[in-house]
């Protein structure tokens, strides 16, 4: 006899003085043969228990079922970390009131795909318009993380190692400073030179 895939259903509401009734009746209405429930806040999974309990027992063909995405994750990077673990467990995910969400179905699993891409380009936005700034307080004179021992020193090295005249090994070693030290000076070496370029791209085209 073949086994039966699980649906485990998960409820949750913010405050004790919430009630649960309306998503137990959701998920026992969509057939889930375990249901687990908790009051406490999302904002850490650390701190819910009984989703921590949930994933530990979770087995491949399983079916996790909630009645709104936000009962399961707060945010859309939370959201797409959480589902890629399913999938990778072999783990169907769904959320009754959001009905394009059902990792099991071809329309879901390509809003979700298209998802995770938006995802990623805000996060290259994001991380774009942090380098930018910091190029343009740098060509300002903002000087960034902890006061340099050998300003000039260091200075003089990091232009080296753009020049490819030496191997960011050897310059640590000699500047004496740490690897993270080094590699963040070079990170915002590299964007004042890109800030620099596109404005001489601009004035050229000007």
């Amino acid at each position: 006899m073949a086994k039966k895939n699980r649906i485990i259903g998960y409820a949750r509401v913010s405050t004790l003085e919430q009630k649960l009734d309306r998503q137990q009746i959701a998920l026992k209405d969509y057939g889930c043969d375990i249901i687990f429930e908790e009051k406490v806040s999302g904002k850490k999974k650390q701190n819910r228990p009984q989703y921590k309990q949930m994933i530990k027992m979770l087995k491949e063909g399983d079916m996790v079922v909630t009645t709104e995405i936000d009962r399961m994750s707060r945010s859309t990077q939370d959201l797409i970390h959480m589902v890629n673990d399913f999938k990778k467990r072999g783990v169907g995910f769904v959320s009754i009131n959001d009905t394009w969400l059902n990792t099991q179905g071809p329309m879901g699993d390509f809003i979700f795909t298209i998802m995770a891409g938006l995802a990623q380009y805000e996060r290259a936005i994001t991380s774009s318009r942090v380098r930018e700034g910091m190029a343009a307080a740098q060509a300002k004179g903002v000087k960034f993380g902890a006061p340099r021992k050998n300003a000039e020193e260091v200075d003089a090295a990091i232009e080296r190692y753009f020049r490819r005249e030496a191997t960011a090994k050897q310059l640590i070693a000699e500047t004496g400073i740490s690897r993270t030290q080094w590699f963040y000076h070079v990170r915002v070496e590299k964007a004042r030179r890109e800030e620099a370029d596109k404005k001489k791209k601009t004035t050229k085209k000007k």
